[in-house]
């Protein structure tokens, strides 16, 4: 489930991402606004995703095959995330941080609609500075 789930997620998080797009930040900002876009759209599926990426029933194995589906994604995250955030030790810590901060970015989008754009720039910098090497 977790990896059908992920192929679906990532691939709407690439599907239109311009290749040509070689600044780390604006690359990473793309992948958040489809990300939170998807979680809205999406939300049942959010859930699940969630709560599996965070258990400690995803093996391994099945990380690296989730990673292995999407290199382009998986070699963002090693050009721009935090080399702890990388390692086993607190690889389920950096994933929780992230989604803590989507699904905030989620909830405060989903209660006032009008300000959803406002909510999803303010979380995207607020995660940038807390799982990110470099401000760029």
């Amino acid at each position: 489930m977790y990896l059908h789930l992920k192929q679906d997620l990532c691939q709407s998080m690439i599907m239109e991402l311009d290749r040509s797009i070689t600044d780390a930040k604006t690359m990473t900002r793309f992948i958040w606004n489809s990300y939170i876009n998807w979680g809205l759209n999406h939300p049942a599926r959010h859930r699940a995703i969630r709560q599996l990426a965070v258990s400690e029933k995803i093996t391994k194995e099945t990380e690296k095959l989730a990673d292995d589906m999407f290199p382009e994604l998986r070699d963002l995250c090693h050009r721009s995330v935090l080399m702890v955030f990388m390692s086993d030790e607190y690889r389920a810590f950096g994933d929780g941080l992230f989604l803590a901060l989507a699904e905030t970015t989620m909830d405060f989008a989903t209660r006032d609609p009008a300000r959803a754009g406002e909510f999803i720039a303010l979380g995207f910098e607020a995660m940038w500075r807390a799982l990110t090497r470099e401000e760029q």
